[in-house]
């Protein structure tokens, strides 16, 4: 019955987007609003139908698989739960879902609505993570000796039927071009391949740490993790390896495709990265000039095979992703800029939590002596001093490779989309916690002056806040002065024409990220499936020049079969 739970999520989710829209279009006469609505009401009940289908296919199959006397005896009221099921399922989801592919053979709007979309990239992601959930579970089974479990089976077989019909079945025509099942699945088997190399990692970890030292790890056994590992890597590998190394970047839409990379592979790997370094840092120093709780360095090291292994599956997802970018990108372009600022971004929150940390060490240490203990001081000005360790280099590395460029090209760099962002959301964030800090600071005091209990003890209740106040108020500050020098260089720059280009052309990923190299050209790429044919690289250098030309403010380019783009000028609607 876990199928038709998990199908039932996008029935809410679309049963929500019903009432919205129901209630905007409520009163006024829109034919095309109320054809939306009559749209979702037919996906609702297409998800509704396929669930109960589902639902009564799984049972029938668990009753197949079954073989334990005990269950065999429940089997009548099971097998007419699962034949009402299917018999009113299947051929209600059978005549919706014929009436569907007329009205997408009639009418080419059909594919593009919201409900079909909804409805294909849901059911198709949520029956492929369903798939590769039970199937993981199967295999752990059956490779640990434990007993068959028939519901699991049943599941990962009809999750499976259902990902294959809509793949390669009729409704596989009907993909949408903005690359969300790619997307989908792509993560869904990166994260079983991470969750992979974590649990091998480890498992060889904790067997050269067992080797090495006398202490007896709890938790799960080298065997067990080498077990998963296997699983993860069997289930995995083929979703990913479909999902993103089988089909090209053309399927994929160009700002989805960037989010994926940016998000799932650089973000992620970087933050697990210098999460796992931390904490290494962290149980090495407090060994050797902190206060440890364990008396053996076998014990207290228990952790490190762990951080060791969490730090490799970090740099792989990180290391790859960045390649994978740099790949694809050619000049200084916006994306190449947010993957310098989101790593920058990281070794900026690290450092600052570093500071922090270190503040709060401070007044902890001046503050009176029952409470600020000189042990507990240690271990906090250590795990101060790691967060700099980890985070200062990492900043400095990426913020200084940015400052370069700004120096290179003040006016371009200063004016990035990419910048602003950076530093408005940076500022914005510190000033935020750094005003509510310095209102719970003024609380306290205040509190205590009035009950006359001002003190030493003061100091100690208002360390945290009062290290925020102060730690957000140098990130603010330092940003605010980047963000006017930016202001200074761009009004002392003349004034640059942007140009907003839409791209229809054949897939080619260098087109536009060539024309979005060249200043004052914002792109917006729109693949042509029509036509094969790409454009060199003399080509985009003189495309740019006539879009530029133009002197409009947005621009059509359209590529035909020879790779001949033609630049036209509109005006939005």
């Amino acid at each position: 019955m876990g199928i038709i739970i998990s199908l039932l999520v996008p029935i809410v989710i679309v049963a929500v987007i019903i009432g919205v829209v129901s209630r905007a279009v409520r009163g006024r006469d829109d034919p095309d609003a109320a054809l939306s609505v009559r749209r979702l009401f037919v996906y609702l009940l297409l998800l509704a139908t396929l669930a109960i289908a589902a639902a009564g296919v799984q049972a029938l199959l668990e009753l197949a698989f079954d073989t334990e006397a005990s269950l065999v005896e429940e089997g009548s009221a099971r097998q007419a739960r699962g034949l009402a099921f299917v018999l009113v399922g299947v051929p209600s989801y059978v005549l919706l879902f014929r009436y569907l592919l007329r009205e997408l053979g009639a009418d080419p709007r059909e594919e593009r609505s919201l409900g079909w979309r909804i409805y294909l990239n849901l059911t198709s992601g949520i029956a492929l993570v369903t798939a590769m959930v039970g199937a993981a579970a199967v295999l752990l089974t059956v490779l640990g000796g434990d007993p068959f479990d028939p519901s699991l089976a049943a599941s990962v077989v009809v999750a499976a039927a259902i990902w294959v019909f809509h793949w390669f079945g009729p409704p596989g025509r009907y993909h949408p071009d903005n690359g969300l099942p790619l997307a989908v699945g792509s993560l869904a088997g990166l994260s079983a391949l991470v969750t992979a190399m974590v649990l091998a990692l480890t498992g060889l970890g904790d067997a050269v740490y067992d080797a090495l030292t006398d202490a007896v790890l709890a938790g799960t056994s080298v065997s067990d993790q080498l077990r998963g590992a296997a699983v993860a890597l069997i289930v995995g590998a083929p979703v990913w390896w479909w999902h993103w190394l089988h089909h090209d970047r053309s399927r994929w839409n160009a700002t989805l495709w960037h989010a994926y990379v940016m998000v799932a592979g650089v973000l992620v790997g970087v933050l697990v990265l210098v999460g796992a370094a931390a904490a290494s840092v962290v149980a090495t120093l407090v060994w050797f000039f902190g206060v440890p709780e364990a008396d053996s360095a076998g014990a207290h090291f228990e952790l490190l095979p762990v951080a060791v292994a969490y730090a490799g599956a970090g740099t792989v997802l990180w290391a790859y992703h960045a390649w994978i970018h740099a790949a694809v990108q050619t000049g200084r372009t916006e994306p190449r800029r947010a993957y310098e600022y989101i790593v920058a971004g990281v070794g900026l929150v690290a450092t600052a939590a570093g500071i922090t940390i270190l503040l709060v060490a401070l007044f902890q240490a001046i503050g009176p002596q029952p409470v600020g203990d000189i042990e507990g001081n240690a271990n906090t000005l250590i795990a101060a001093v790691t967060g700099l360790l980890v985070g200062a280099p990492l900043w400095w590395a990426y913020w200084g490779r940015i400052e370069r460029h700004r120096a290179a090209e003040p006016g371009r760099e200063a004016g990035s989309a990419t910048r602003r962002i950076y530093t408005f959301v940076l500022f914005g964030v510190s000033a935020v916690v750094g005003f509510i800090s310095i209102i719970v600071v003024a609380f306290i005091v205040l509190e205590d002056l009035f009950e006359g209990s001002l003190s030493g003890d003061t100091l100690l209740d208002v360390r945290v806040p009062l290290a925020l106040v102060i730690t957000m108020g140098l990130v603010a500050w330092y940003h605010l002065t980047v963000y006017r020098a930016d202001r200074e260089v761009l009004g002392a720059a003349p004034a640059v024409h942007v140009t907003r280009v839409v791209l229809v052309a054949p897939a080619d990923s260098s087109l536009a990220a060539g024309l979005a190299s060249h200043e004052g050209l914002t792109v917006r790429e729109w693949v042509r499936l029509d036509q094969p044919g790409v454009l060199d690289a003399g080509d985009v250098e003189e495309l740019a020049r006539r879009i530029t030309a133009l002197a409009v403010p947005d621009v059509l380019v359209v590529v035909d079969a020879h790779g001949e783009p033609t630049a036209i000028p509109y005006r939005p609607s």
